[in-house]
C-alpha cells in the first residue's frame, strides 16, 4: 500500500444493497493519478476529498479496477478516549451530581405543591443525605427541621 490523496469522489450507483463510488487518487510520492471503485454500506462515502490514506488498486478478473483504503488509525480503539480520573476529583464530581439531583427532586416537589418554597433546601439536604447512604442524618434532619 502507498499513500494517496483523494482528489475526487464520484457516486456511481448501487449494487445489491451497497453504494458504488469511484475514487480518483493522486499518489503522494509520484503524483500519478489512479481511479478505482469501492462499495460502501452508506450512500455517503466514509472518505472525503483531500483525505490522505494508504491505498491499493486491485484489478479483478473482469478487468475492473477496485481501490482498497487502509485507515491510518483503527476504527475502534478501546483506549482511545478513556482517561483515568483522580479518585478525589471523581468523589467531588459524584457529590456535585448528588446535590444537583437532590435539588431537582426538591424543586419538583415545590412545583407539584407538595412542599413550600421555603422548605426546598431542607428537603434537598434530606435527599442528599439519603442518597449518600447517611440515613441517620436524613432522619435527624426530618426530625429537627420538619
Amino acid at each position: 500500500m502507498k499513500p494517496g490523496k483523494i482528489i475526487e469522489i464520484i457516486p456511481t450507483g448501487t449494487w445489491k444493497d451497497l453504494f458504488k463510488f469511484d475514487y480518483k487518487v493522486e499518489d503522494v510520492e509520484t503524483k500519478e493519478t489512479h481511479v478505482g471503485g469501492a462499495l460502501h454500506k452508506t450512500e455517503k462515502s466514509p472518505y472525503h476529498v483531500d483525505m490522505i490514506l494508504n491505498y491499493e488498486i486491485i484489478v479483478n478478473d473482469k478487468g475492473f479496477s477496485n481501490i482498497k483504503f487502509q485507515n491510518e488509525k483503527p476504527a475502534f480503539s478501546a483506549k482511545s478516549n478513556f482517561t483515568q480520573r483522580d479518585p478525589e476529583e471523581e468523589k467531588k464530581r459524584q457529590g456535585y451530581i448528588i446535590r444537583q439531583v437532590s435539588m431537582r427532586i426538591s424543586a419538583d416537589l415545590v412545583k407539584s405543591k407538595d412542599i413550600e418554597l421555603h422548605e426546598i433546601l431542607v428537603y434537598a439536604d434530606i435527599f442528599n443525605n439519603w442518597i449518600r447512604g447517611d440515613v441517620e442524618s436524613a432522619k435527624l434532619t426530618i426530625k429537627n427541621k420538619l
